[in-house]
């Protein structure tokens, strides 16, 4: 250890590093290694006690690295590179999955998203047939550099019931549009459309949802609203209204947190019916490959006394190390609580998934996951809560 320190004191000139800078005021001497892409492991600091280190130049591979001032601490030209989580959150991430930046956090030009594949199998309490589902969730958001973001997601669903030909399916489809104006401050347009339907049945249900969403973001703390107008070819005459908020914090590299809150109304001749939903998910990486994820959350109806509470735990894998393409595959437990009016039942559910990410540092946390559901949530109670069970 002495002959190492020794060595970082010696002139300039017998000991070539790539990095030294001072740290004023402390007047510390920082020196990294040339493996820069491990900087937080070879991160090396020297205190001097006050006394100042008087260099013009430092040898530096071949080269020379200037050092501002003569006897008194400067800080070099160059600048050190940053920590993988900081340099990858300003790299096209969207203002959602950025962590803070003081001065601006609009994101830079690039394309963020993934597709999971999954599949379920679900047991109805009291019943003896199960449900099959297979299940396709999709989402991207394109960053163009100036503020302008645009983004896009498609989740379906097929289920069938053991010993019932009939299959049912559902479908939404979301888009929007963003604004962040380098402050932290956001703001954009939704437009969502979801739709159930039977197969070999003529006809479905569907609901249109199109609204205002708002954000701010600082030091990796996001808060969201949103309010919307909701139509469908079910309910005529019915006004529709969707709000909420949302709020996302990571932690730190590993733990990430989130939750909502959120309301569909429908009213007509002087009478509503609300449905609201609130739910609580996390995340969190215990390597480079292994990350798992839990959430909650229940939807209520307030006329019907019907509680619908879903749990779910699940853990994913990275494949991207063994194979030359990213993938992650995951497993999640859920369970499905339905009351209604004093009369109860569950849904207990296993779910695997397979998702190909993309973008720089993608989510590992799968598309089709009750966390996900909770995080990264549509604009309407009914197909949050769909897609939480399913």
């Amino acid at each position: 250890m002495c002959i190492f320190f020794g060595a970082l004191l010696a002139p300039a000139s017998k000991r070539p590093l790539p990095w030294i800078e001072f740290l004023p005021p402390h007047h510390k001497l920082v020196a990294l290694s040339s493996h820069i892409q491990k900087v937080n492991k070879w991160l090396i600091r020297i205190d001097f006690n006050q006394k100042w280190y008087a260099a013009n130049t430092l040898e530096i591979s071949g080269g020379s690295l200037p050092l501002e001032g003569r006897g008194r601490p400067g800080r070099s030209t160059a600048r050190p590179e940053k920590n993988k989580r900081q340099e990858n959150d300003n790299q096209d991430i969207p203002r959602h999955r950025r962590a803070g930046n003081d001065s601006d956090v609009r994101p830079s030009p690039g394309i963020l998203g993934g597709v999971t594949l999954g599949y379920g199998s679900s047991n109805i309490s009291g019943v003896t047939q199960d449900i099959t589902t297979r299940t396709f969730d999709g989402r991207v958001e394109v960053a163009f550099g100036n503020g302008l973001s645009f983004g896009a997601r498609y989740d379906r669903i097929d289920a069938s019931v053991d010993g019932v030909a009939l299959d049912l399916t559902g479908d939404m489809i979301g888009l929007d549009l963003g604004y962040a104006f380098g402050n932290g401050f956001a703001v954009g347009l939704y437009n969502e459309k979801a739709k159930i339907g039977i197969d070999g049945v003529p006809g479905s249900i569907s609901a249109r949802s199109y609204g205002l969403e708002a954000s701010y973001e600082t030091q990796g703390l996001d808060f969201g609203a949103f309010y919307g107008r909701k139509s469908s070819d079910l309910l005529t005459g019915v006004d529709m209204n969707d709000y909420g908020i949302t709020m996302r914090y990571a932690m730190n590299d590993q733990l990430e947190l989130g939750g909502n809150f959120m309301r569909t109304r429908l009213s007509s001749g002087g009478s509503s019916v609300d449905f609201d939903m609130i739910g609580v998910a996390g995340s969190y990486a215990f390597s480079d490959q292994w990350t798992a994820f839990a959430g909650i959350n229940r939807a209520s109806v307030d006329l019907a006394s019907l509680d619908i509470t879903t749990i779910g735990l699940g853990v994913s894998y990275d494949l991207s190390s063994m194979a030359n393409f990213p993938g992650i595959a995951s497993l999640e437990l859920a369970r499905t609580d339905l009351d209604l009016g004093g009369s109860s039942g569950s849904i207990d559910t296993v779910r695997i998934g397979f998702t190909i990410p993309f973008g720089a540092n993608a989510n590992k946390v799968p598309l089709n996951s009750v966390a996900d559901s909770i995080m990264n949530p549509s604009h309407a109670v009914l197909s949050s809560t769909v897609l939480s069970a399913f």
